[in-house]
C-alpha cells in the first residue's frame, strides 16, 4: 500500500473534495456528458443488433471497437482508438 511505502507522509481523506468537484458542472461539461452517453449509445447499439446465435463474441467486440473509432456520424466525427473501459465479454 502506499502508506507502506511513504511511512512519515500524512494522508487527508479528500472524499468530499473529490464529491464536490464532480458535483458541480459547466454548461459546456454538462454538454460534454450528454454527447459523450449519446456517442455511447450508438456504440453499444450497434452491439446490441449484432448479437445473435451463432455470431461470435470477438464479432461483437470489434463491432464496439470499430464503431468507437471511426466516431459517429452526426457527433461531429468523434472516435478514438482507446476507449476509456475496454468492451467487457464475459
Amino acid at each position: 500500500m502506499l502508506a507502506d511505502e511513504l511511512p512519515d507522509a500524512v494522508f487527508s481523506d479528500a472524499g468530499v473534495l473529490v464529491n464536490w468537484l464532480r458535483c458541480v458542472k459547466s454548461d459546456a461539461e454538462i454538454a460534454l456528458i450528454r454527447q459523450a452517453a449519446r456517442i455511447t449509445e450508438r456504440i453499444m447499439q450497434r452491439a446490441v443488433d449484432l448479437i445473435d446465435v451463432g455470431v461470435p463474441q470477438s464479432e461483437v467486440a470489434a463491432a464496439i471497437l470499430e464503431t468507437g473509432v471511426r466516431g459517429i456520424p452526426g457527433e461531429g466525427g468523434y472516435g478514438g482508438d482507446y476507449p476509456a473501459i475496454m468492451p467487457l465479454m464475459p
